[in-house]
């Protein structure tokens, strides 16, 4: 039937085809025949660049069988003279055919056909010889040799072929494939750097190993390869409607560059078509992916599976298997459950020295739950344990300890968790791996499993990775970026005299200090609420970074864990904390900490603690009470005042550092530590789809919510930015996502980021953090909307049934539990082909903090957490990108979107600047809200400065800080950080957010971009989202209502490019209304409740 289908849809791409298209003189592009040419070969020009030649060899061989055999290579040879005997071209009205029939019996029937900036290709592949063949291909290849623009040149390499003394692999930079919507080049893939002959496979489909090529680990999924020329301005790229097998040589002068058509198993005298195209084209790879898509859409799709596997979206509940209670998912109508299923469980292990080679997994609780998908229909989707978080199992931490490879942190101390640089961990880890893949293979016969957790809550443990081993790394990674070691001393303002004595900044990560004054510890019961309250003066970083700690200890005064109280704002320098907690389960004493984490000075003043059991007196309340710890830096802690209203005191001046741009250092080691992660990330995915190529790879990064505004966190946990950009064999970006009660910015934030990589974005864990489940169900309801209206597309609640905080599945209402259920999977049906539609982006400058930043940061993360909240507010969904990601994108990545919004950002890398103003330049419209860069990470002047340029506004404010008002870190349930929540704020007035949202909407009005759906500041109640569909080339709206003030219903315009004859609006799945549209694209939503689904017509 697939080979039905292919011969159909070839002859229909023929049809399709009109002779007056051919007659048009081949378009834009010259094809010639390439006389003398042994594999078919064709010459192709662009008008604009008439001294490239680009050769398209049409055929080189034909490849076929299991081990793959060929017909004999460079036989295809004709003549372009009409009147000459033996094999020779056609010219017809421009199109170039031929018939080739090998000795064999294969034949191979070809036309070119010139259309635009494309050639058009048809292949058919007759079997004449006396047996079947199976997985039949045909090397096309295309050299670069005549095309200066496009050939790299030879260089001087250790990497060469036998004989020579360098290699071409210049292009593998400029080389393109795709992972779902993302590209990665040849160069960036594990073997790029040392592979002449270097081939990927498309995904889902076994590797060809045939003749010289060597196949890397990473897939593709778009059977499309494109090639940019030097300087970005032309591309040229292969793809066929059914493609398998991908390769570039950079081996000889050739620097070609291929890709297989499949024309799957041929009976005797059975013949297959494929169609493609050849691109040569004004543009980049993006130009061509969007012409390839365009022209074969059937291709395009076929990577539908990676956002419904099993043919719905993916939704359900993380489950632990161990715990029990899933005959509640079992009553419950979901698609699929994420289960902690086997969490490094061994058979015979000798915990005390155990030995990784004889490591065995116990998969008695796989031999349970298998036959449990099988009964339900759900599907699976198991945890590899990969992740270091949860590598803290007492043998494991205590193996890798005992080897020197744990995790050390900036003092010194070893953590009981391995290092990511571990070279045993990462043996254990891939035995376990390939033990857990081989297991579901040969079990999972219903295909209930069609992929993997890539390991559960990647991020550090509130600590960067300080082990010799890290250190090592970083001196390679500094070496790769800086060259050589006297740039690196210029550049950081130190001297080193050798490259293993240079040391990454020993700060605490955010202020360079960590000190408190502390409580003796006291008793605390279980079921008890204590409180903790104070007040406190300060500003700088000191301020910024002010927070208390409750300590909480167990029998043998060693740390259970630690609840973090922030500030809430009362005044300018003025701050207040206030918590009530329950002590966490075994914890029999606690400690206060009024922490000091910046230079500078903090005075906090009448400290309380309450919540003691009668006759207990609590500390806090006299001078003795108090103790001064120095943990990081140096500081000076002093109490004063009578009891019961001291004043506690503490200061630390700004640490020495053995370099003089410390800013710069610490953005480095920030951003070499998380890449360590993520490319451990990814090398565990590469080997899981060594081991099961045929089943999806889900990652499951953590404690992410943190980028919006809680960058402190952000520098001690995990960075969202720099996973995703170093993660390209992920094939769905699994996210914990976080709401905290009303306020669903925190998980729309991360799938704004996510979106654009172009990959499924699941949520791994949804879920309220400050306050659990008992914010009800209307939070977690909107949220979920919220998420799926910016992008999501498939996705889990938590179901912990050991912590009810977080036992969504277990503890939510039957009703309210499937309602959310069946909701969600409507509308992740309503939207199935259609994507979201944005042309607007969001600069958040999410970097290190650092004391030598004068403020200690560099922005300002309220400021941009509340310029979200504003955009949101006033009817924009933007793309979020960071500075890490400007620096590393392409230099035309801002060209698809026309307004760019940025929060108060004074300091900002020179590469990204450089792409602000690439933006500007061409036509971009920039909008700030605070400062705008004025100096790079040395602090030096950025030149030229943004402001002032033309399409550069600023709003003269912190409007974003203003919109969101004052705020406090809230925690209350469970073992989850403090988010930060809205507090009581006089003068954050409904009509101060609605002449904020007026002047945002006249500032995107003044500079002339246009928005495409365009809402009035009056609204501020309800989101919007345009959805954009490619193939058909219908547009829907969808509304999420933010559960606050009056208004039910949106007053939008539209200016989508096009018009509409009127809607049909959906309203909180149930009641459908015509909507009119009139012919100025404005149109007003019936009253809702919670979503709408507009679906434009006409």
């Amino acid at each position: 039937m697939d080979r039905i289908f292919r011969m159909v849809s070839g002859l229909l791409v023929l049809l399709a085809l009109s002779a007056a298209a051919f007659g048009e003189g081949g378009g834009a592009l010259r094809v010639e025949i390439r006389e003398g040419s042994t594999a078919g070969g064709l010459n192709v020009t662009h008008p604009l660049l008439p001294e490239d030649i680009l050769a398209y060899l049409s055929c080189e061989a034909v490849v076929y069988g299991e081990p793959p055999e060929s017909t004999p290579l460079f036989k295809v040879r004709l003549t372009g003279d009409p009147s000459a005997s033996g094999a020779k071209w056609t010219v017809e009205n421009g199109v170039h055919s031929y018939s080739w029939t090998y000795e064999n019996g294969i034949r191979v029937d070809f036309a070119g056909m010139p259309d635009g900036e494309r050639l058009r290709l048809r292949y058919t592949v007759t079997n004449g010889t006396a047996g079947p063949l199976e997985r039949v291909l045909l090397h096309t290849c295309v050299p670069t040799t005549d095309a200066p623009a496009f050939f790299p040149g030879f260089t001087e390499s250790t990497v060469h072929e036998p004989k020579k003394t360098g290699n071409y692999m210049g292009f593998y930079e400029r080389t393109f494939l795709w992972s779902g919507d993302r590209p990665f080049n040849f160069a960036e893939t594990e073997k790029g750097r040392e592979e002449i002959h270097l081939a990927f496979t498309q995904k889902g489909m076994d590797p060809v190993r045939w003749g010289w090529w060597n196949n890397g680990p990473e897939t593709f999924d778009l059977p499309l390869i494109a090639v940019a020329n030097r300087d970005g301005a032309f591309t040229a790229a292969l793809g066929f409607e059914d493609g398998v097998w991908a390769s570039c040589n950079g081996g000889d002068d050739r620097a070609c560059f291929h890709l297989f058509p499949h024309f799957g198993d041929l009976g005797v005298g059975e013949s297959a078509t494929v169609a493609g195209c050849f691109y040569l084209v004004q543009g980049t790879p993006e130009t061509a992916r969007t012409l390839f898509m365009r022209d074969f859409p059937e291709a395009a799709r076929r990577d539908d599976a990676r956002f419904y596997p099993g043919g719905r979206p993916v939704t359900g509940f993380v489950t632990h298997f161990h715990e029990g209670g899933l005959e509640e998912l079992a009553a419950a109508p979901v698609t699929a459950e994420l289960s902690d299923l086997i969490h490094w469980r061994m058979t015979r292990l000798d915990e005390e020295n155990p030995d990784p080679a004889a490591l065995q997994i116990d998969f008695s609780n796989a031999e349970q739950w298998l036959p449990m998908l099988n009964a339900t229909g759900r599907l699976g989707f198991p945890i590899i344990d990969t992740a270091i978080h949860h590598s803290s199992i007492p043998w494991r931490q205590a193996m890798t300890a005992r080897a020197g490879e744990n995790l050390t942190g900036p003092d010194g101390r070893v953590w009981n968790y391995s290092s990511p640089h571990s070279p045993l961990f990462r043996e254990t880890v891939f035995r376990y791996i390939g033990q857990f893949t081989e297991w579901f293979r040969k079990h999972d016969t219903e295909g209930r499993v069609p992929g993997y957790l890539n390991g559960a809550e990647w991020f550090y443990p509130g600590v960067l990775d300080y082990n010799p081993m890290a250190l090592s790394a970083f001196r390679e990674w500094l070496h790769q970026k800086y060259g050589d070691l006297e740039n690196l001393n210029i550049l950081w303002g130190a001297e080193y005299p050798a490259w293993d004595g240079v040391e990454p900044p020993r700060l605490g990560m955010v202020g360079g200090v960590d000190a408190s004054l502390a409580t003796q510890p006291f008793p605390v019961t279980a079921g008890r609420t204590y409180s903790v309250s104070a007040a406190a003066t300060g500003r700088g970083t000191a301020a910024m970074l002010a927070c208390l700690h409750l300590a909480w200890l167990n029998a043998e005064g060693g740390l259970l864990g630690i609840t973090t109280v922030g500030a809430e704002e009362t005044a300018p320098e003025q701050m207040s904390f206030r918590v009530a907690m329950r002590p966490p389960a075994g914890a029999v004493s606690a400690q206060v900490h009024c922490k000091l984490m910046g230079p500078g000075r903090l005075e906090y003043r009448a400290p309380v603690i309450t919540g003691a059991e009668p006759g207990v007196e609590l500390p806090g309340g006299r001078a003795g009470d108090w103790t001064h710890h120095a943990f990081i830096g140096g500081s000076a802690g002093t109490v004063s005042g009578p009891d019961g209203n001291l004043t506690l005191t503490l200061e630390a001046a700004a640490p020495p550092q053995p370099m003089k741009h410390a800013v710069l250092a610490l953005e480095d080691w920030v951003n070499f530590s998380y890449e360590a992660m993520a490319e451990w990330l990814n090398a565990c995915a590469l080997e899981i789809k060594r081991n099961d190529p045929d089943r999806l790879v889900v990652s499951y990064v953590g404690f992410v919510f943190a980028q919006q505004a809680q960058w402190d966190h952000a520098m001690t946990n995990q960075r969202l930015d720099i996973s995703l950009a170093n993660s390209p064999a992920i094939d769905v970006n699994g996210i914990q996502m976080c709401i905290a009660g009303d306020d669903y910015t925190w998980a729309a934030n991360v799938v704004d980021t996510a979106r654009k990589y172009g990959k499924p974005v699941w949520s791994t864990d949804l879920i309220d953090f400050p306050y659990g489940l008992y914010s009800g169900f209307e939070p977690i309801y909107r949220g979920t909307m919220a998420c799926i209206q910016h992008g999501m597309t498939g996705g889990f609640w938590y179901g912990w049934k050991g912590v009810p905080d977080y036992a969504f599945l277990q503890r939510m209402a039957a009703p309210d539990r499937d309602r959310l259920i069946r909701d969600t999977l409507a509308a992740h049906d309503a939207l199935r082909g259609f994507r979201p539609h944005t042309n607007a982006a969001q600069l958040m400058p999410l970097m290190s903090f650092s004391s030598a930043d004068g403020d200690g940061m560099k922005g300002d993360m309220v400021d941009s957490g509340g310029l979200y909240h504003l955009l949101l507010d006033s009817g924009f969904t933007p793309d979020v990108w960071t500075p890490y990601e400007l620096e590393r994108a392409a230099p035309d990545a801002l060209g698809g979107y026309r307004v760019l919004f940025m929060s108060d950002c004074p300091v900002l890398p020179d590469a990204a600047h450089g792409a602000l103003l690439r933006f500007a330049r061409s036509g971009g419209k920039i909008i700030s809200s605070g400062r705008l860069p004025e100096k790079n990470l040395r602090g030096l002047p950025l030149t030229p400065q943004l402001e002032g340029m033309e399409g550069v506004l600023s709003m003269g404010e912190k409007a974003g800080r203003r919109y969101w008002g004052r705020l406090r870190r809230e925690q209350v349930y469970g073992n989850t950080p403090p988010v930060l929540v809205e507090a009581p704020d006089p003068e954050r007035t409904p009509e101060l957010r609605r002449s904020l949202r007026d002047r945002l909407i006249s500032s995107v009005t003044l500079s002339g971009a246009p928005r495409p759906v365009a809402v009035g500041p009056e609204n501020g109640d309800t989101h919007v989202t345009p959805f954009h569909n490619p193939e058909t080339g219908g547009w829907l709206l969808f509304l999420v209502h933010k559960g606050k003030g009056r208004r039910h219903h949106a007053d939008l315009r539209l200016d989508l490019g096009r018009q509409f004859s009127g809607a049909e609006a959906w309203c909180d799945f149930d009641a459908r209304h015509r909507v009119a549209v009139d012919a100025d694209g404005a149109l007003r939503s019936p009253d809702f409740a919670h979503v709408c689904i507009i679906r434009l017509e006409g």
